[in-house]
């Protein structure tokens, strides 16, 4: 079972923004904040509607930390989702780890929406339900593939289970904030996060 989402505090809809450089469609909680408290991994609403038919943003969990998303940006540039995927093929208890991943993401993600939309999607929105109950880390529809790293390290640190997330986290010096504090210097100097 994956950890609670976190509360939104006053400012964290700013301060996520200026970590993606957007601001952020639908925050339901933050599900993990570094040691300098602010977020590292957010919740996304899970279905939402901009006035036509009801739509699933599939990425759950979003990895906002400025800091992280650079390390992990760079395991990507090396190649490293190919390794997975190689892994994948190959480490049968390691792919049935991922499945139970997908499962379990694609769960918490249906467990966030309320029942009567969920049974709503089913009868009039069949393929919006089939993404929303069926589809695993990051929106990813095959059991068998990996999505970009970013949605594997942040599906960890909010409760996992994600091997891939989990073998991500461990080539990381710091998870729990830049060792640097530079984020912090960044996000201090300027006054709206003070």
């Amino acid at each position: 079972m994956l950890q609670k989402q976190g509360q939104v505090r006053p400012g964290d809809h700013d301060i996520v923004a200026e970590q993606l450089g957007r601001f952020p469609r639908g925050l339901l909680g933050v599900a993990r904040r570094c040691r300098y408290g602010y977020p590292q991994v957010i919740v996304s609403r899970p279905v939402y509607s901009d006035g036509g038919d009801p739509k699933v943003f599939p990425t759950l969990f979003w990895l906002s930390c400025p800091y992280l998303r650079r390390i992990v940006a760079k395991m990507e540039s090396e190649g490293q989702v190919a390794e997975f995927q190689a892994r994948l093929d190959t480490d049968r208890e390691f792919s049935e780890a991922m499945t139970e991943a997908h499962q379990a993401y694609a769960q918490e993600r249906t467990g966030l929406v309320p029942e009567n939309v969920v049974i709503d999607l089913k009868k009039h929105y069949p393929g919006v339900h089939s993404v929303l109950t069926g589809s695993g880390v990051g929106g990813i529809r095959g059991r068998d593939g990996i999505k970009c790293l970013h949605t594997h390290l942040a599906h960890e640190l909010a409760g996992g289970p994600n091997p891939v997330g989990r073998a991500v986290a461990a080539q990381i010096e710091s998870i729990d904030g830049c060792a640097t504090g530079q984020c912090r210097r960044e996000l201090h100097a300027d006054a709206r996060f003070r």
